[in-house]
């Protein structure tokens, strides 16, 4: 019984802390500045780990597109961050229901981080 009311308060309290890098990122302006400088200020100021981030080349466009990581252990969850090659607004995904490529790769680098802290 236990397990079943613990699993909505860790979905609820990982959906608070995307939700406050979210808007952490949108207080930026992403234009004046680089995309991972954006990316690191909004993680130091929510708490978070930047997995990885790219640039994305399409034709005369580019995106920028960024694996995070939120919480430790069994509470983690795995974002990617979408820069849209239009400049549109950021966009936050679960990287579970994301269909973006890259999402498979977020928890190869998870397990990085997880390893280089130990080692650390």
């Amino acid at each position: 019984m236990s397990a079943q009311t613990t699993a909505p308060v860790v979905e609820n309290a990982g959906a608070a802390k995307a939700a406050e890098i979210e808007a952490a990122l949108q207080d930026q302006d992403i234009v004046g500045q680089d995309f991972e400088r954006s990316l690191q200020t909004a993680l130091a100021t929510t708490g978070g780990t930047l997995l990885f981030q790219m640039r994305i080349d399409k034709d005369d466009t580019h995106e920028h597109v960024a694996a995070i990581s939120i919480g430790t252990a069994k509470e983690r969850r795995l974002f990617l961050v979408v820069q849209p090659a239009d400049g549109g607004k950021l966009k936050l995904e679960p990287v579970e229901t994301s269909d973006n490529p890259l999402a498979r790769i977020a928890p190869a680098y998870a397990g990085l981080v997880d390893v280089f802290d130990i080692a650390a």
